[in-house]
């Protein structure tokens, strides 16, 4: 069952669906990388990092007191356009907003 926080988010190649799996690996091979996947909750949003590129990126660009649950970063909805513009800036393949 796909994530609905995440929306519907499918292979541009075969089809499947990428919320289930931000590491899948299509028919013809070519592995698609999702570095963060965004989930709004009303009021907060949850950015969770999947890979070392967007763990290293929110060490690098979120203050250090920034709260984190189950992993991801606790984000203010007034704060996600910006953040999701610099990962994207920054070249990580950004998904829920």
């Amino acid at each position: 069952m796909s994530n609905p926080k995440l929306g519907n988010l499918a292979c541009g190649v075969c089809g499947a669906d990428m919320a289930l799996n931000p590491f899948h690996a299509c028919p013809s091979q070519e592995k698609i990388v999702l570095d963060v996947a965004f989930e709004d909750h009303g009021s907060i949003w949850l950015a969770r990092p999947y890979t070392p590129a967007a763990d290293d990126w929110i060490a690098e660009h979120i203050p250090g007191d920034a709260q984190f649950f189950g992993g991801a970063l606790v984000i203010e909805p007034r704060y996600v356009p910006d953040i999701v513009q610099g990962m994207q800036g920054d070249g990580l393949t950004v998904v829920g907003p």
